[in-house]
């Protein structure tokens, strides 16, 4: 999940679209995109962190919000190279390595929440 975080974060430099041989990279190629992206990348960097049990909101934890940001990510980018490409670009790799890397944190999050014990909630809470 962290690499996963580190490998999405990286894909943004890389070039995303190419237009009359100008490519763009991640951040600039769409208007917010990329900061969800940088945001889904911090948390899943974070939540791999040793001693990161601690939950994000009540009631969610940080492998949790990973496993949420990473598959709204992976959705967000499936839907932005296949459907509303924008007309008359190429696709370059970077889009689809920043695919691969929401599905990397998407999994590990998932799997590294299932590995997590829940701790019990209090009577009265």
């Amino acid at each position: 999940m962290g690499l996963g975080g580190l490998l999405l974060f990286a894909f943004l430099f890389l070039p995303w679209f190419g237009q009359a041989g100008v490519d763009s990279t991640g951040w600039e190629g769409q208007s917010s995109t990329d900061i969800y992206l940088l945001i889904t990348a911090m948390v899943a960097v974070a939540a791999a962190q040793p001693n990161s049990r601690a939950e994000l909101v009540p009631g969610v934890t940080m492998n949790g919000a990973a496993t949420l940001l990473g598959g709204v990510a992976t959705v967000l980018l499936i839907w932005l190279s296949f459907i509303d490409f924008p007309s008359g670009a190429d696709r370059r790799v970077g889009v689809y390595l920043a695919l691969l890397a929401a599905i990397v944190v998407t999994v590990g999050g998932w799997m590294a929440s299932r590995a997590t014990p829940v701790p019990a909630r209090r009577a009265g809470r």
